[in-house]
């Protein structure tokens, strides 16, 4: 299965335009924390070798980031960290819902105004972190009665 994904998106990769460090392809992992480590250096050490054998030095793995700054890179064998908005973030209800939204709509409305102003956007971590930007956030397409709507 490793093996299909990776020459599923091979091609990519191999586009000039393709983000590489050190000719290693830069491939952000969703949810890596779901896998245990162990699961995922394997995964890992898999694709390295597959690209080591189409021209790559490898593949520069990043972790979306979730409970920042305590990710534990090394333990998963990542490369980095790409911050990912709105986790490990907590925001206020949004209290104008019921002016603005469909009354349909089930899902939930936040404010992120006074996050915005008191939350710590710089701090130290013991690995690379590429920052995220986050402007709001709306996934109804996604679900319209379990979604988030960050204002």
């Amino acid at each position: 299965m490793v093996e299909h994904f990776f020459y599923d998106i091979l091609p990519f990769f191999k586009d000039e335009r393709y983000i590489k460090i050190n000719n290693k392809p830069f491939l952000i992992l969703y949810h890596y924390h779901e896998f245990k480590p162990d699961e995922l250096k394997n995964i890992i050490s898999k694709f390295n070798d597959l690209a080591k054998e189409n021209g790559f030095n490898g593949i520069y793995f990043v972790g979306q980031g979730y409970n920042l700054p305590n990710t534990l890179v090394e333990e998963y064998g990542l490369h980095a960290v790409s911050e990912f908005s709105p986790s490990g973030m907590s925001f206020p209800k949004y209290t104008m819902k019921d002016k603005y939204i469909y009354p349909e709509y089930k899902g939930n409305m936040y404010d992120i105004k006074p996050t915005l102003k008191t939350k710590k956007w710089i701090y130290s971590t013991n690995y690379t972190l590429y920052k995220g930007v986050f402007t709001a956030w709306d996934n109804t397409p996604r679900s319209f009665t379990n979604s988030n709507i960050y204002i």
